[in-house]
C-alpha cells in the first residue's frame, strides 16, 4: 500500500475508533480529529474541572482547588465547548444560573464525580416564596446535566 493510502484508512480508522469511544461512554466526541497536510493529527483532548461545596471563586477548577458551583457555571475562559465540569459529591446549596455554552458537537458537560452523590438544593426553608426555579439555564447552550438529584428542602408536603 501506498502512504497516502494508509493514512486515509488510520484516518478512518481513528474516526470509527474515536465515534465508538463515544457511543460507548455516552460522551460527546472524546478527541477532535483534525485533517492537515500530513495526515491526520488528534487534537487535544477535553478539559476537566471541578467543583466541590467548599470550592472557591478564587479556585482554578482543578481537583484540589476547585470552584464553587455557580463561579463554575459563569462560564471561566479556561472552560470550553466538549469540556466536562465534575461536581464532587455533597450538597450545593441556593439557586444557581448557567451561562454555559458549548457546541452542538461539543457541548459542554456536568456531571457528578465517579460515584459521588451530589445534590443541588434550592433551601428555601423558612422564606415567603417557595416556588423558585434552582438551576436555570440562562444565556448559552449545548450543555447536558446529569447525575446529581435536583431538590428544594424547604418545601412541605401538602
Amino acid at each position: 500500500m501506498t502512504q497516502d493510502i494508509m493514512l486515509k484508512l488510520l484516518s478512518t480508522l481513528t474516526s470509527i475508533v474515536l465515534a465508538l469511544q463515544s457511543m460507548v461512554m455516552g460522551l460527546p466526541n472524546l478527541a477532535a480529529v483534525q485533517q492537515s497536510s500530513q495526515g491526520t493529527v488528534l487534537g487535544a483532548t477535553t478539559g476537566e474541572f471541578y467543583v466541590s461545596p467548599s470550592g472557591t471563586s478564587s479556585g482554578d477548577g482543578s481537583i484540589t482547588s476547585p470552584w464553587d458551583l455557580q463561579t463554575a457555571l459563569n462560564q471561566p475562559a479556561s472552560v470550553q465547548p466538549g469540556d466536562t465540569i465534575w461536581l464532587r459529591g455533597g450538597t450545593y446549596a441556593g439557586t444557581f444560573t448557567s451561562r454555559l455554552l458549548g457546541t452542538q458537537s461539543s457541548p459542554i458537560i456536568v456531571k457528578n464525580y465517579q460515584t459521588e452523590r451530589v445534590i443541588i438544593d434550592g433551601s428555601r426553608a423558612g422564606q415567603a416564596n417557595k416556588n423558585i426555579t434552582v438551576l436555570q439555564q440562562d444565556t448559552g447552550g449545548y450543555v447536558s446535566y446529569w447525575g446529581f438529584e435536583i431538590t428544594n428542602s424547604g418545601l412541605k408536603p401538602f
